[in-house]
């Protein structure tokens, strides 16, 4: 029996040419096994988007994602502005972080992963919401936007986590926190100097550092996490705590669960979702809970 039509989405140039690699693999690897399956290639900024609009509109069964976390954000993005109900998602990690890979352990290398994705093991997700765009792992304002910007313009040559320690280093020296005004849908109020807020749906925010520890996928919650600003040397004083994820025991840290939070941006207008940086000063963020099913 010929299982439903799957189409893969592939960025061929994420993860320094990992994407075009991962369509050999899967010619290669599921070829002859009574799949009814196709292959569509972004050509530009956004494609992704459109093309899983349309393989919602093609009555495809699964959609799997191949290539970064900005891949993934664009196959979602597409699906999500469709009606429900919703075919299944998949991913092949492809790209520079893979955080959501990393997250929920979804195997890294290429043949594993187009192994993975042709199994029926699913689990139902949260897809995190900022006013009009979605994001799959996290959001963020101040110093994680600062750093995700420096490496998408000035190291998108590299991979892996050097990427991101490269671009902090270089921002690090002239970096200015932010002044923001947080409003939980608890009523919960902070404001002030923050060096960063990340609203996270996976744990990992690069391979080495577990911003939101303590996170699920399918809790109908997003994870708050708020550092207020400090100095230079304190920081770095304190970096071991983030590094092992401790950092929650650090009176400068506020970590909480929310379903909805409003966020009004004082002396910056950039946020980044998904390690994309974009503008706006007033955001509602919310999650969608268990919105897709996730083939794991």
């Amino acid at each position: 029996m010929i299982e439903l039509s799957i189409r893969f989405i592939v960025n061929p140039c994420s993860g320094r040419g990992r994407g075009k690699d991962a369509i050999k693999i899967i010619e290669n690897e599921l070829e002859g096994r009574c799949l009814d399956f196709d292959i569509k290639e972004t050509t530009y900024h956004k494609a992704g988007i459109e093309l899983a609009k349309q393989a919602v509109k093609d009555g495809c069964s699964k959609i799997i994602a191949v290539g970064g976390d900005g891949t993934l954000n664009e196959v979602v993005t597409g699906i999500l502005r469709m009606e429900a109900p919703y075919p299944k998602l998949g991913l092949i990690p492809a790209g520079t972080g893979n955080n959501l890979a990393r997250s929920i352990g979804l195997p890294l290398k290429l043949k594993k992963a187009c192994h993975r994705v042709i199994n029926n093991k699913t689990m139902k997700i949260d897809i995190g919401q900022v006013n009009d765009r979605y994001f799959i792992t996290s959001m963020g304002i101040g110093l994680n936007t600062t750093v995700a910007d420096e490496a998408n313009r000035n190291f998108n040559h590299l991979r892996g986590t050097i990427v991101y320690i490269l671009a902090a280093l270089k921002v690090m020296p002239e970096y200015q926190s932010v002044d923001l005004e947080v409003m939980l849908e608890t009523g919960e109020k902070f404001t002030g100097e923050y060096l960063l807020l990340v609203v996270g749906n996976s744990k990992v925010y690069s391979k080495t550092l577990e911003l939101i520890p303590e996170f699920s996928l399918d809790d109908g919650l997003l994870e708050l996490c708020l550092v207020e600003k400090m100095s230079k040397p304190e920081l770095m004083a304190k970096a071991p705590y983030f590094l092992s994820s401790r950092h929650q025991e650090l009176e400068q840290v506020a970590v909480k669960k929310v379903k909805e939070l409003r966020v009004q941006l004082k002396n910056t207008d950039t946020f980044h979702v998904d390690g994309e940086v974009l503008k706006g000063n007033d955001l509602k963020i919310n999650v969608l809970p268990q919105v897709l099913e996730l083939i794991i």
